[in-house]
């Protein structure tokens, strides 16, 4: 297939990028893996090195005491697994 180079112009103008600025890494030791893979029940089923993976993809950002993470009815396309503090649901 043979594409315009005018329509392969006109698309490549109008491409914006966004830098994404990487998460900090966090370190999880294997005791916390596994309180993780205890208290989480979807992640009950993973042995420690596919949840260790599976951590390691996801993206890491502190929240501010009184910071609001969510409201009711919010539409979200993912979730959250709080590593340390606390949380209220109100």
């Amino acid at each position: 297939m043979r594409v315009d180079p005018t329509i392969a112009k006109i698309f490549a103008e109008n491409v914006r990028a966004e830098v994404i600025v990487p998460s900090p890494v966090v370190k999880l030791d294997l005791a916390m893996i596994q309180k993780i893979k205890k208290m989480v029940p979807m992640f009950s089923g993973m042995s420690p090195e596919c949840l260790t993976h599976t951590l390691a993809m996801a993206e890491y950002f502190p929240v501010k005491s009184g910071e609001l993470i969510l409201r009711e009815g919010d539409i979200v396309d993912s979730f959250s697994v709080l590593i340390s503090g606390e949380v209220v649901v109100e």
